[in-house]
C-alpha cells in the first residue's frame, strides 16, 4: 500500500511539473547542477545530517511511538525547511528566476500529501 501510495505521488509530481513549467513557461534548464553554489550544497547536507538524526533516535519503534514523541513533527519541519532552503536559493541564485516556483509548488504538494497521510494515520490507527 505504501508502495503505491509513494508511486502516485511521484506521478503526480511528474504531471505538475510538466504542467507548471508548460503554463508558466519555465524552461527546465539542462546540463545545470540542481545546487547553486557551495552554500546550497553544505545547507542541504545539514539539513539532511539532521533528517536522519532525528530518524535515527526512533530506534526501530512504529511510527505512531513517533508521532508519539513528537519526532515525526520534526520530520515534516525538516522536510518543509529543506525545501523552503531549496526554494529560496533557486529564487535568489539559479540562472533561470522563476525556477523557485516549481520548488514551491512541490513543497505545497508535500504538505498535502502529509496532511492527507496524517489524517488516515489518525482514523486507521
Amino acid at each position: 500500500m505504501i508502495v503505491l501510495g509513494l508511486f502516485l505521488v511521484l506521478v503526480i509530481f511528474f504531471i505538475v511539473d510538466k504542467g507548471v513549467r508548460k503554463w508558466l513557461n519555465i524552461e527546465k534548464s539542462e546540463g545545470t547542477s540542481r545546487y547553486v553554489n557551495r552554500f546550497h550544497i553544505l545547507g542541504t547536507i545539514a539539513l539532511l545530517a539532521l533528517f536522519f538524526m532525528v530518524l535515527s533516535e526512533n530506534n526501530g519503534g512504529s511510527h505512531q511511538d513517533m508521532f508519539a514523541s513528537g519526532q515525526a513533527y520534526t520530520v515534516i519541519a525538516l522536510l518543509i525547511i529543506s525545501q523552503l532552503f531549496d526554494g529560496y536559493m533557486h529564487w535568489r541564485y539559479h540562472k533561470n528566476p522563476r525556477e523557485y516556483v516549481i520548488t514551491l509548488i512541490f513543497l505545497a504538494i508535500m504538505i498535502v500529501v502529509v496532511a492527507v497521510a496524517f489524517i488516515m494515520n489518525l482514523l486507521l490507527g
